[in-house]
């Protein structure tokens, strides 16, 4: 997997990722 070129991409996704995971340890934890 070499096709690595827009790594603001992967970093959005990652931020993504990270802020529906909270929201959901949220919801679960409420």
């Amino acid at each position: 997997m070499k096709s690595i070129r827009h790594p603001r991409l992967i970093y959005a996704l990652l931020a993504i990722a990270l802020m529906m995971f909270t929201l959901i340890a949220i919801k679960l934890n409420t």
